[in-house]
């Protein structure tokens, strides 16, 4: 039996956003409605790698899971937890490898994910294999999607990294950098829920980062030696990966916001990967993760003096909380 609201409550569609990493708690609204309501949550992503290779090159970032319960039984003060983004490997002039720091689940109504009652497992942080996506098994809710791996690095090229899972499908894996050896582009990241991974560079030109599930977003590869660096990515589409010219190695681009969940919110596109310069140069960064829950691209490093640039950050998950009345 539904309880009657309380008189002045109003009639409408309501929505709260719990953004800010970290425990807390919610104080359920007198009028919130237990027979028409929505939780949906999204796990943080994983770090991508640093562009080190020794004593192996290291991969990029999963993308953060996404879960989702409908009319729950709330009252009083609810305990959650958003969690934050892995952040990338550190970077060094020594041509080392770092992995990258896995994110952390996501949960509400509940004191662990497992206690909740709709909660979402994290990606895993690149290392000497790709960061997992965010898993199902043993998340919490009605539906739950993954989030999509790290892509793999190659020997002169770095990945970038996994999609957040979200509403329209789990997230797109991250795309491998190129097979071949230097000088190639790096790999572009994946889109989010429902979107798409990007194939391996085959020359020079960063890889375009892969779509969203309306099959757009995705960022540009970096395409010269003027424009090295991959462009970000939008919509949750993933960020395009470096350059991998001689000189002027680029960048990733950052993974797209998403906007596939409520109030224009949504799963992140994971980071495009960085180049490997053969010279002595400033390394160029992997990409950040979108928000929310993408995964972080590789970065690069510089053969000759051995510069080796940080791994993209994983970003952090979201809850987001609907109801009628």
């Amino acid at each position: 039996m539904n309880i009657p609201f309380p008189s002045g409550c109003t009639t409408g569609t309501f929505t709260a956003l719990l953004t800010s990493a970290g425990t807390g708690n919610w104080v359920v609204p007198v009028c919130f409605n237990t027979a028409s309501n929505t939780v949906q949550v999204i796990a943080g992503g994983g770090g991508g790698a640093n562009g080190g290779n020794s004593p192996s090159v290291f991969h990029a970032g999963g993308g953060g899971g996404y879960s989702v319960s409908t009319n729950l039984n709330l009252s009083g003060t609810i305990a959650y937890n958003v969690g934050t983004g892995g952040t990338g490997g550190a970077s060094n002039t020594t041509g080392t490898a770092s992995a990258g720091v896995d994110g952390q689940a996501s949960w509400f109504n509940g004191t662990s994910l497992a206690a909740s009652s709709v909660g979402a497992n994290p990606g895993g942080g690149g290392g000497t294999s790709a960061g997992t996506g965010g898993s199902t098994t043993g998340a919490t809710g009605t539906t739950k999607l993954a989030g999509g791996a790290g892509g793999n690095s190659g020997a002169d090229s770095g990945a970038g990294g996994g999609g957040a899972g979200g509403p329209n499908g789990a997230g797109a894996t991250g795309g491998a950098g190129a097979s071949t050896s230097f000088p190639n582009g790096a790999g572009g990241g994946g889109g989010n829920g429902g979107g798409t991974t990007p194939t391996a560079p085959t020359t020079t030109t960063g890889k375009t980062g892969g779509n969203n599930s309306a099959a757009s977003g995705g960022g540009a590869g970096g395409a010269s030696s003027g424009a090295p660096n991959g462009t970000a990515g939008t919509v949750g589409g993933g960020g395009g990966g470096g350059f991998g010219g001689t000189t002027n190695a680029g960048g990733g681009g950052n993974g797209g916001p998403g906007t596939d969940m409520n109030a224009g919110i949504g799963g992140g596109g994971g980071g495009g990967g960085a180049s490997v310069n053969n010279g002595s140069c400033t390394a160029a960064v992997g990409g950040t993760g979108g928000l929310y829950g993408g995964g972080g691209g590789v970065g690069g490093q510089c053969v000759s003096n051995h510069n080796t640039s940080k791994g993209g950050d994983g970003n952090q998950g979201v809850i987001d909380i609907i109801y009628i009345r």
